[in-house]
């Protein structure tokens, strides 16, 4: 009898989400926008955050070259890595993070920064930066989702917590119901995994697919082994019953994501700015090199943001882009460097400022 009354528990666990997504979760459609720059002059920190709420350590590091176009930052290859050069102060109307940005590169009277001097990326002032990005989007467009989604989404983990512990009674008994806490850390983790590739899903698409994939798989792994674990009566209707109402409450946590009003009319700017550095035909790109000679340099940390940095750099296999202005070197013909180059040598630059993820 009691197996009946957990299971009849958990499928009604199953049922709330889809309400909720229905109500408070389901995201209205965003109506992409012409764009050929990012929308109110964002920086790419802000584009970062504006995606998924997150600003990780190599969408920080495409800051570099934000500034190297403003003249603030000069790069001189050295070896294996390369120089940063402090050059000037930023413009007084940049952000406050800039400036953390700034005094984090060059602290003191610090004038250069070499890439091969990997930081600790949770250091000081590279929390209070990602902060103040936040702060500052906030300022201008308010939350990036609703307050009810977010709130949703985490009631669908609770919801996955309870029966994680539901099963526990009728297979190890309620003295042992303890074992649930280890596993509930595990899936929780998880779960935010897969909910960070789907916020990034359309806007990067490779990001968004490793990232729903791994966490859909450590997760459905984790659900999977706990059943398994769990399976000790004679009678498993009851894990059966688990194993599938964990993976439509997982589901729909995965999916309840509503976008504010402001955010998605950022969002449809947004779009409309990648497409455009995704499919966009020589003419245009010729005209606006017309106007801009340093377009391409202007539009490639935020095609890299995007993860589009190597089609933009493609585009321009057949328009003559001229030297970055913020790189020099005593050894090299810069004027040999084409677009595909210079997208090459910012990933590089980048990823080389980021610690390497031990396994």
């Amino acid at each position: 009898m009691l197996v009946y009354l957990v299971s009849g528990i958990m499928i009604i666990t199953a049922i709330l989400p889809a309400i909720w997504w229905l109500l408070y979760g389901r995201d209205k459609e965003i109506v992409e926008t012409v764009e050929f720059y990012p929308p109110d002059d964002m920086t790419p920190a802000e584009i970062a955050y504006a995606l998924d709420e997150y600003l990780d350590d190599e969408e920080l590091m495409y800051m570099v070259f934000y500034l190297a176009d403003k003249g603030v930052i000069g790069i001189e290859p050295e070896d294996t890595h390369f120089v940063l050069k402090f050059l000037k102060k930023a413009e007084a109307e940049e952000p406050d993070y800039v400036e953390t940005f700034l005094e984090w590169l060059f602290p003191g009277r610090e004038r250069e920064y070499r890439t091969n001097r990997s930081p600790f990326m949770s250091m000081e002032p590279v929390g209070k930066m990602r902060d103040q990005v936040r702060e500052a989007y906030e300022g201008k467009y308010g939350d990036v989702y609703s307050l009810k989604s977010d709130k949703k989404r985490w009631a669908c983990v609770t919801l996955m917590d309870i029966n994680l512990w539901l099963i526990c009674p009728l297979s190890v008994g309620f003295r042992e119901s303890y074992m649930a806490i280890g596993a509930m850390m595990f899936i929780s983790l998880t779960v935010f995994a897969a909910w960070g590739g789907f916020d990034n899903y359309r806007l990067n698409k490779k990001k968004g697919i490793i990232q729903i994939l791994s966490g859909t798989l450590l997760t459905v792994g984790g659900l999977g082994s706990w059943g398994a674990m769990m399976n000790t009566l004679s009678s498993s209707v009851h894990i059966y019953v688990f194993w599938i109402v964990e993976v439509i409450i997982f589901f729909f946590s995965m999916i309840m994501h509503r976008r504010s009003d402001k955010s998605r009319e950022i969002m449809g700017r947004l779009y409309g700015f990648r497409t455009f550095i995704k499919e966009a035909e020589y003419d245009k790109i010729q005209k606006l090199v017309d106007e801009d000679p340093n377009y391409f340099f202007r539009i490639l940390p935020y095609a890299a943001v995007l993860g589009l940095e190597t089609n933009w750099s493609k585009h321009f296999s057949g328009i003559a882009c001229g030297g970055g202005k913020w790189y020099w070197s005593e050894k090299e013909e810069i004027k040999t460097h084409d677009s595909q180059w210079y997208g090459d040598m910012m990933r590089s630059c980048a990823k080389s400022m980021v610690p390497k993820k031990t396994t």
